[in-house]
């Protein structure tokens, strides 16, 4: 390399084991997911930092800044906007009747459970069959009800759904959360 200019050298090049994947973030984005992948990486090296090609096939699909990756570690990897599946997400919370009253230290105290449910609608608006991650904040004190679908992943501040959508179809996934609460009345 000349003097004054400079080179991307690739460090590794091999095949890793992943899946084509689209991972919802309401908080990131509304109403689109974001193409990505789940890469594990299959290596027997550490994986510093850095960009990240992303190839489809034999066509270029994106580029992504991964952190660092030890060998046999997964994680989610994001690359682009996926504009083939529509998610909307729709709030309810309802207070469930009173469980237990006792009255304590002059305190009349009205114990129940506070419960909330998010529903998202997922469309696949393509003829491709589509895996979609839902990553559904998690809230320190609130409890997934049993209803709810168990997720197939958690972190510390989500747990992730995946959805699997046939081509041009819809599914709802519905997240019911409660927590214990009470109210007060001197």
């Amino acid at each position: 390399v000349r003097r004054d200019r400079s080179a991307l050298i690739p460090i590794l090049q091999t095949k890793m084991d992943g899946e084509r994947v689209s991972i919802y973030n309401e908080a990131a984005r509304k109403d689109r997911p974001m193409h990505g992948v789940r890469l594990k990486n299959t290596s027997a090296l550490t994986l510093e930092g850095g960009s990240l090609t992303v190839i489809d096939g034999d066509a270029y699909a994106g580029e992504a800044l991964i952190e660092r990756l030890k060998s046999n570690e997964q994680r989610f990897i994001s690359f682009g906007l996926d504009l083939g599946t529509l998610v909307t997400a729709k709030f309810k919370s309802e207070r469930r009747p009173v469980f237990l009253v006792r009255a304590q230290k002059g305190v009349f105290e009205a114990h129940y459970h506070q419960t909330q449910k998010k529903t998202y609608t997922i469309i696949n608006q393509t003829d491709k069959k589509r895996i979609v991650y839902v990553e559904h904040p998690y809230r320190e004190g609130w409890k997934l009800s049993d209803d709810t679908q168990k997720p197939s992943s958690q972190t510390i501040n989500f747990y992730r759904f995946r959805v699997e959508l046939d081509p041009r179809n819809t599914v709802e996934l519905p997240v019911t959360e409660s927590q214990a609460s009470m109210d007060g009345y001197p």
